[in-house]
């Protein structure tokens, strides 16, 4: 479509034209029937409503709205149907960003590739609704919320596997569970050890008699049995009891 450059000029009054007595009369007799706007006959025109336009407008933009007379969006006829034309949104570096943006107000950053819309004071991602969390890559912490204006370190989550509430949210935010942990004498298996009884005699030396454990040597035979006790093994130390696992920054969109 051509592009508009619409002007007001002032005609030319007519000879005798007597002077309006009253400001009413000065618009309703002079400015309005002597005033003129040009540079009009380049424009064609805009389809305008919530219905299809008829086939002669055809060759306009077509400014769509909903029944209540909302704006819906601008549609072109491609030759078989009228389709939506893209909307482009401001973008540039960081530094670019509009300095005094009103709520509302979209920016494509090139300089972290993200789509931002500005509200409650400052910038935010076009993704995510407060209270979102999700898990990013990068660098840093710094780095990962430069990346994502508008989230947060979700700080709570550190070390944490995440898991889903109640139906009634009644456990919602609840920490359970631990990362390590160490059993107790209770929470080992069930288990017997076996005694272990010598038998026998010492017929070998002379003695009819059964075997007798001393930590001392007897007075006939060549053999030495110390007497000692079973002891204890293990340090009761905490062990891992997480899945193999790999750490992520938590963000959470505030």
């Amino acid at each position: 479509m051509p592009g508009l450059n619409a002007q007001i000029i002032a005609l030319t009054l007519p000879e005798g034209f007597e002077f309006p007595g009253t400001p009413q009369a000065m618009l309703d007799e002079m400015m309005a029937p002597y005033l003129a706007i040009s540079g009009l006959e380049d424009f064609i025109g805009v389809a305008y409503g919530s219905t299809e336009p008829d086939p002669d407008f055809r060759n306009l933009w077509w400014a769509k709205t909903d029944g209540g007379g909302n704006p819906v969006g601008w549609f072109a006829w491609d030759g078989a149907a009228w389709s939506a034309l893209p909307i482009i949104t401001p973008s540039g570096a960081t530094g670019a960003r509009p300095s005094s943006p009103t709520d509302g107000t979209q920016f494509f950053d090139t300089t972290i590739k993200v789509a931002l819309i500005y509200y409650s004071g400052s910038w935010h991602t076009m993704d995510g609704s407060p209270g979102d969390v999700k898990f990013v890559t990068a660098a840093t912490l710094a780095d990962a919320l430069t990346l994502n204006p508008g989230w947060v370190h979700y700080a709570d989550g550190i070390g944490k596997v995440l898991a889903g509430a109640l139906a009634d949210g009644s456990d919602q935010g609840d920490d359970v569970g631990s990362n390590t942990h160490t059993n107790t004498v209770a929470e080992m298996p069930a288990h017997t050890h076996e005694d272990i009884v010598l038998t026998g005699s010492e017929a070998d030396n002379g003695d009819a008699g059964t075997f007798v454990i001393t930590d001392a040597t007897q007075s006939v035979g060549v053999e030495t049995i110390a007497a000692s006790g079973t002891g204890s093994k293990g340090d009761g130390d905490e062990w891992d009891l997480r899945q193999a696992t790999k750490i992520l920054f938590m963000l959470q969109k505030s």
